[in-house]
């Protein structure tokens, strides 16, 4: 049966909307606004996922997909792949905030935690196409994963960014790996010597 399973799409079917409703929600790309909005788009998802899955039901049996089955694959992948980035999502934010209470720099977690986490699952396949007999095909990949990621990753998101936020993008950041823990006091200190400073510049244009 190439792997169908008629009750478990018809299940995907019908909360595929609400999902897909929840992640946007969630993620911040959606503004609900308001309860009798949010309301109404859930009972819309619901209904649309109802539709479906009443239309998988009546249109296949369980011992032969229907006609469209490549549709419905296509739709779990992208569902699938919504939920992918809101995990991953929700993981950058439980690192960045580990990093804020240790004041760690981001550049440094990125470097350091998020760069493991990107390549252990790199290694683990890595090894398993070496250990299976094909080692040139692992070096092939250690090289090609990375520049895949650059081009792939940051190139559609330069592109993007400074085509519907900012031309050029403003870019805050820095390749300076810093890591510092700061004294209460010399803190105090700094701020009192940037407030001196302010206050004396200010005399200076009030003079001029």
């Amino acid at each position: 049966d190439g792997g169908w399973c008629r009750p478990v799409v018809a299940v995907q079917a019908l909360c595929g909307p609400a999902v897909v409703l929840s992640l946007l929600l969630v993620s911040g790309v959606w503004d609900s606004g308001g309860p009798a909005d949010l309301r109404a788009a859930f009972l819309a998802a619901f209904a649309a996922g109802a539709a479906a899955s009443s239309a998988v039901l009546l249109t296949s049996s369980d011992a032969e997909p229907p006609k469209y089955q490549g549709l419905l694959a296509g739709w779990g992948f992208t569902v699938s792949m919504l939920v992918v980035y809101a995990v991953a999502g929700e993981a950058v934010n439980v690192i960045v905030a580990a990093g804020v209470a240790l004041r760690l720099g981001r550049v440094l977690l990125g470097a350091t935690v998020l760069a493991v986490g990107v390549g252990l699952q790199d290694l683990v396949t890595n090894l398993g196409v070496a250990q299976a007999g094909y080692p040139s095909m692992a070096i092939a990949a250690c090289i090609g994963s990375p520049i895949l990621t650059l081009l792939a990753g940051l190139g559609p998101a330069v592109v993007l960014g400074n085509m519907l936020v900012e031309s050029p993008y403003p870019f805050a950041g820095s390749w300076q790996i810093i890591v510092r823990r700061d004294d209460p006091r010399a803190r105090a200190a700094r701020v009192h010597k940037h407030a001196l400073r302010y206050a004396r510049a200010h005399k200076r244009i009030k003079r001029a």
